[in-house]
């Protein structure tokens, strides 16, 4: 296995940005200098294990039993 060269070369940056998919929110950015990118889920989203993803999917519509039920309540008559 190749191994990677240790660092200790030498720059600047003059800017580094974040984009990031629909669902997630990047903010401190961009970083010029230094700093810390923040990167989160946006209001409204949030990550689920493969347990509750599962769970989640046992309440797909379409993966519930349809039940049909005819009601009869007889015939209204006026006194």
């Amino acid at each position: 296995m190749d191994e990677l060269p240790e660092g200790g070369g030498s720059g600047t940056v003059t800017s580094v940005d974040l984009s990031a998919p629909d669902g997630f929110d990047v903010s401190s950015e961009p970083v010029t200098g230094s700093g810390t990118l923040t990167f989160a889920f946006a209001n409204g989203y949030q990550a689920f294990t493969t347990a509750e993803s599962e769970r989640l999917e046992l309440l797909d519509p379409s993966k519930v039993m349809q039940l049909e039920t005819t009601i009869d309540y007889g015939t209204l008559t006026d006194a």
